[in-house]
């Protein structure tokens, strides 16, 4: 089964879901990262080589499959893939359990394509702030629940794709702490 997970925080301003600023989540929930390790764990991870490089490494206990159109990227603690295709081809040699976790190009190509067949969203609490609550302290400055967050380019902001809803029906959702977890799933409305 190939999944997509994903931790959203809404941004108003744009009526934008960001998943990364600067290269880093912009929330935090240990229960979010705990589930995460917990379903991925002993399954395939697909990733793109920004978030790759973002983590700093494989995560343990999965393969690794980092997708990057350079023919000179390698890794040898992890497989290599050209696109997104190829990375599916090769991923159920190791696992029929199969993660996309990022990043935002990744996803849309994935979302786009109509490729997962469940969606794992942790849409997290509270949201960014919209211009009138920039701080003083400089231009660029957003808020996060009173966690500064400096992103001088637009550009370092990446945010996540809409979802043709029509294709996804409700399986689970569960009020968190600090996030509501939905997961979605197209081919089967089983119980977990």
């Amino acid at each position: 089964m190939i999944n997509l997970i994903a931790a959203i925080t809404y941004y108003p301003k744009s009526d934008q879901f960001i998943i990364a600023v600067n290269g880093q989540l912009p929330h935090e929930s240990p229960e979010d990262m705990a589930r995460f390790t917990k379903l991925t764990s002993g399954g395939v991870v697909i990733m793109g080589r920004k978030t790759y490089e973002t983590l700093g490494q494989a995560l343990p206990d999965r393969t690794n499959i980092i997708l990057s159109r350079d023919p000179m990227f390698h890794l040898s603690n992890a497989r290599v893939a050209r696109n997104l295709e190829e990375a599916l081809k090769i991923a159920p040699k190791y696992s029929s359990d199969i993660w996309i976790i990022g990043g935002g190009q990744v996803y849309k190509e994935a979302l786009e394509k109509d490729i997962p067949d469940r969606l794992y969203i942790s849409e997290m609490r509270g949201h960014w702030e919209d211009d009138s609550e920039i701080l003083s302290q400089g231009e660029g400055v957003l808020l996060f629940t009173a966690v500064e967050v400096r992103h001088p380019v637009q550009d370092q902001v990446v945010t996540f794709p809409r979802v043709n809803w029509e294709y996804y029906k409700a399986l689970y959702i569960d009020q968190c702490d600090d996030h509501t977890l939905k997961i979605l799933s197209k081919t089967s409305l089983n119980v977990l």
